[in-house]
């Protein structure tokens, strides 16, 4: 796609530098006339002096910076990235309220008295940045050079003054401000303190931290307390209930069967009654069981065993059954009934040990799961102080430096450089405004080119031709190197005599090879006998490409038969410098069945059938049977039959020729046609389904064609022609 542009925009270059060769002297003229008017004017242009000054920018103070105040405040900056702080100082230089206090006081009126418009005042005035520096040029130019430099002047001090005046009022604003915000920020630091004060107090929080470790350290620890304890309350207790089972005594019932056991009574019935006992087994040993003393024996027994059971009774309350073993005295082993009460007492301590550490267990857990919690509201609170207290800070060293600041009449610019009255001689800006004037005077000469190219249709090159016709380009013929005194028509005169006089050496035979060999190939797939060599309009040259384009085929030893049917305007005969008997017109309306058409006095192989005499009606001729019987008649004795045909938009002979020819040969000449008569002239021959084998462009500068020797010509066997 790039390619294509670039030829196309070389293409177009070319044929502007062609159009500006063919129309120089329009061009020409538009700008000299140009230049002219402008040169003219020059003279009445009024001489301008010119006053420049320069201010110097170093930082800014204004109250946009104060809520900055410090380091920061006395350096120019601009609220975006892509923009120069310079470029606001001078937008604020150029704005409407400072210029028009200089108009009122430099006093600048227009020529009828009314004070200058700040439009005006405008035009005149050049504020820009230089390069990459922090200057500014104040430039102004006017018709009084004192004015000038008063102007500049006047800007300068003006933009000053309004910096001063603006730096002390936003500095008393700041202040002002500043001192309101110091209460306010104090007030919110201090309640922030206490709003962190007393939530310490309301947790009971020292250090959260520390307390989320030793709670971590605490729960692990209670943990394997709590494992150690109900595993040694499990053995204790399944001690003391195998110990329980024995006896079917509660523990108090128990306390209290010790007690009793220790106390003098019932030890003493308790040694009776072993004693009692023992007597009765050695009783049984030598009496039967219902002997008076065994009987007598237990009897005792009976009453002792009551006795006891009666002050146990009293004892635990109870009825109950007590082991012997519980009341004997066991010496330093421990009875059974102090292993019962031992154990008791061991599992109630560890029950009481296991439910403490279960508690402090809840404790502990129930405060780390509100710890996230405390620490992200102490975190807020903290925030909260923190923010309070850099505010009430900032606020201190403003209020510091806005009374510093309140003290300053130092500026951000200054004037670098005071106008400096302009030169006596001034400038009228002549030498740019005749510069502009030559610029246009090119641009006005282009354009009148262009108009000029645009209003005129002719096709001048043979790109304009190539691209108005639908036919294919058959050859170009270029024209000669011959005098321009003479006529075109003697200039084809002379042009064919060298044409026939160089033969094959010429390289104008050159051309007409390349034709009747392209002519030779579209005859390779069909019969191409007989061709009917016609233009569109007249003076296009398509007798002379009839005559050569006939000569070169006869040069190759073909017979050739060369038809003059334009009998409107003949060329032939002049042409061949033949006589006029027979000629065409004779022999179709005679009606004459044989015939011998001239030999070329030139070209051996070569026989030509001129016009012949003047008749009224040449298209009834060329339509008849007669002519189609002589074409077909004479195609028996000739290889080629070239019939010169008049104009397709002369006469409409050319139309029933070509019916009965094998193709028609389209001549035409740059300059000589336009694009509407190609229009018509193809849509002509498309109506009548002529046969167009290609297109002749005739008359084609000879700078298109190359250098060159031109080819022999190939070698055929000669026939003899047939009379």
């Amino acid at each position: 796609m790039a390619i294509e542009s670039r030829d196309s925009i070389d293409i177009d270059l070319k044929g502007y530098l062609t159009a500006l060769k063919r129309r120089w002297p329009l061009g020409g003229i538009v700008f000299v006339l140009t230049l002219a008017a402008f040169v003219g004017l020059s003279t009445k242009l009024p001489r301008v002096y010119s006053a420049e000054g320069k201010m110097l920018f170093r930082g800014l103070d204004r109250s946009t910076s104060l809520a900055g105040v410090g380091s920061e405040a006395d350096q120019l900056k601009s609220l975006l990235e892509t923009q120069s702080p310079l470029g606001t100082e001078r937008e604020l230089l150029i704005s409407h309220l400072p210029l028009e206090r200089v108009i009122e006081e430099v006093g600048l009126i227009t020529d009828k008295g009314k004070p200058l418009a700040v439009k005006d005042f405008r035009k005149d005035l050049s504020v820009e940045i230089v390069g990459l520096t922090d200057v500014i040029n104040i430039t102004y130019k006017a018709k009084d050079a004192q004015q000038a430099k008063d102007v500049v002047d006047a800007l300068m001090a003006v933009y000053l003054k309004d910096t001063l005046d603006k730096q002390a009022t936003e500095t008393r604003n700041a202040s002002a401000f500043v001192a309101s915000q110091l209460p306010g920020g104090e007030a919110k630091l201090l309640q922030a303190e206490s709003d962190l004060r007393q939530f310490k107090e309301a947790h009971n929080i020292v250090d959260l931290s520390q307390e989320a470790e030793l709670l971590g350290k605490g729960l692990a620890g209670l943990k394997d307390q709590m494992v150690g304890v109900a595993a040694e309350l499990n053995g204790v207790s399944n001690q003391a209930q195998q110990l329980q089972s024995n006896f079917q005594l509660s523990f108090g019932q128990t306390v209290a069967v010790s007690t009793l056991s220790k106390s003098p009574e019932i030890r003493g019935a308790l040694d009776e009654l072993a004693t009692l006992e023992q007597e009765l087994a050695e009783a049984q040993k030598i009496y039967l069981p219902n002997h008076p003393s065994v009987s007598s024996l237990r009897y005792e027994q009976g009453l002792l065993e009551a006795t006891i059971a009666s002050q146990l009774e009293q004892f635990v309350g109870a009825q109950v059954s007590v082991p012997k073993g519980l009341l004997e005295d066991r010496g330093t082993r421990e009875t059974l009934l102090e292993s019962y009460i031992g154990l008791e007492i061991s599992r109630l301590k560890l029950s009481e040990q296991l439910a403490t550490l279960q508690q402090a267990n809840v404790e502990y857990a129930n405060r780390a799961s509100l710890l996230p919690q405390l620490e992200a509201t102490q975190a807020q609170l903290l925030r909260n102080v923190d923010v309070a207290r850099k505010n009430y800070q900032s606020l201190l060293q403003k209020f510091q430096d806005v009374q510093l600041a309140e003290n300053k009449t130092s500026r951000n610019a200054e004037i670098a450089q005071p106008a400096i009255l302009p030169d006596s001689k001034g400038s009228t800006g002549k030498v740019m405004f005749v510069g502009t004037g030559m610029m246009m005077g090119l641009l006005l000469a282009s354009l009148a080119i262009v108009i000029a190219e645009l209003r005129d249709g002719s096709l001048k090159t043979l790109r304009d031709i190539k691209g108005s016709f639908d036919y294919p380009l058959l050859g170009v013929i270029p024209t000669g190197n011959l005098s321009r005194r003479f006529s075109q028509r003697d200039l084809e005169l002379q042009q064919f005599k060298h044409f026939l006089d160089d033969g094959e050496a010429s390289f104008l035979n050159e051309a007409y090879w390349m034709i009747q060999e392209n002519i030779r190939f579209l005859s390779a797939r069909r019969a191409l006998k007989t061709i009917v060599v016609t233009s569109a309009v007249a003076a296009e040259g398509k007798s002379m490409v009839a005559a050569n384009l006939a000569a070169t085929m006869a040069r190759q030893g073909r017979r050739v038969l060369i038809i003059d049917a334009d009998l409107r305007h003949p060329v032939q005969q002049t042409l061949w410098a033949l006589g006029s008997d027979p000629g065409l017109s004779n022999i179709l309306c005679q009606g004459l069945t044989e015939f011998q058409p001239q030999q070329s006095p030139d070209i051996e192989n070569l026989k030509v059938l001129v016009a012949g005499a003047p008749v009224e009606s040449p298209l009834r001729l060329l339509a008849s049977k007669r002519m189609y019987s002589l074409v077909r008649a004479t195609a028996d004795y000739f290889d080629h039959i070239i019939i010169d045909a008049p104009p397709l938009l002369q006469a409409a002979d050319a139309l029933p020729l070509g019916r009965m020819s094998d193709g028609m040969l389209l001549v035409t000449r740059p300059g000589v046609i336009n694009r509407n008569y190609s229009a018509i002239a193809q849509e002509l021959l498309q109506k009548h389904e002529q046969v167009i084998l290609g297109l002749v462009v005739n008359g084609v500068n000879g700078g298109y064609f190359p250098q060159a020797q031109p080819a022999s010509s190939p070698s055929e066997p000669q026939v003899p022609v047939s009379t």
